[in-house]
């Protein structure tokens, strides 16, 4: 049976601050504090593959927040750096603005061949389900 965090359910609000603790990174210590368990409960809990898929889903929930919202930003950001980029604007902002813009550039376009090179990778496959054992 595969642990997706479906098979654990907080019991308490106890449960559901340790998990939201070592979600943002907390250490079982910090985590059992902020939580109210024992730094013993949370071990445990944190050694039941059920609580560590939860936990890890939380983690994957925050980091896919923060991207939608990095992309409903992204906009923005790239309408300042092109306003900063005016012939008005001093000499050290334009240059910081166009080193700025392709840097990210090429950091967009290198992450986008890694998906591509790790999709072509995973086409090849045999089976979808088989996965690297490290």
């Amino acid at each position: 049976m595969a642990t997706d965090g479906t098979n654990w359910h907080p019991r308490d609000l106890r449960d559901e601050r340790l998990a939201a603790a070592l979600a943002a990174g907390a250490t079982y210590h910090d985590a059992a504090a902020r939580s109210g368990h024992s730094l013993r409960t949370a071990k445990r809990r944190g050694a039941d593959p059920d609580f560590a898929a939860y936990v890890d889903g939380l983690r994957r929930d925050v980091a896919r927040r923060v991207a939608r919202r990095l992309g409903e930003l992204a906009d923005r950001a790239c309408d300042t750096l092109g306003d900063l980029l005016a012939p008005g604007e001093p000499a050290p902002t334009r240059h910081a603005a166009a080193r700025t813009i392709l840097d990210s550039g090429a950091k967009l376009r290198e992450q986008a061949e890694l998906v591509e090179r790790i999709e072509a990778l995973e086409a090849r496959r045999p089976d979808p389900g088989l996965r690297a054992v490290s």
